[in-house]
């Protein structure tokens, strides 16, 4: 066997690993898709901001109760903070993050109905 070849075993792990990986990045930005997306379809009971900064690679999440005035010297109460970063953190802290937004959605659109 020559030296500086690779084995079909161990193209096979490179592939595999590969594979792997764009399987789990694929997933990480499926997460962040359904993030903004639930931001965009709760907008009657809150206001979420979801930012993507691409240099440092984070996706930033704000939310605000939709009564919110947003007026410099106004007291704003941010309901939830989270910043999640795509080279450091692991796709369960975004699931988590998600999970959070869920139920302050959940939250906000049991009270609007009591409400109503």
């Amino acid at each position: 066997m020559e030296t500086g070849k690779k084995t079909a075993q161990e193209i096979l792990a490179m592939d595999s690993e590969k594979l792997a990986e764009a399987i789990r990045n694929r997933s990480v930005q499926d997460v962040a898709l359904g993030i903004l997306q639930l931001a965009m379809e709760c907008r009657d009971v809150l206001h979420v901001f979801v930012w993507y900064v691409a240099h440092v690679r984070s996706l930033d999440i704000q939310v605000y109760s939709k009564d919110t005035i947003y007026v410099e010297g106004m007291g704003k109460v941010r309901l939830l903070e989270e910043t999640f970063n795509f080279k450091r953190d692991d796709i369960k802290d975004l699931l988590a993050i998600e999970d959070k937004l869920i139920e302050l959605v959940a939250e906000a659109r049991d009270k609007a109905e009591v409400v109503a």
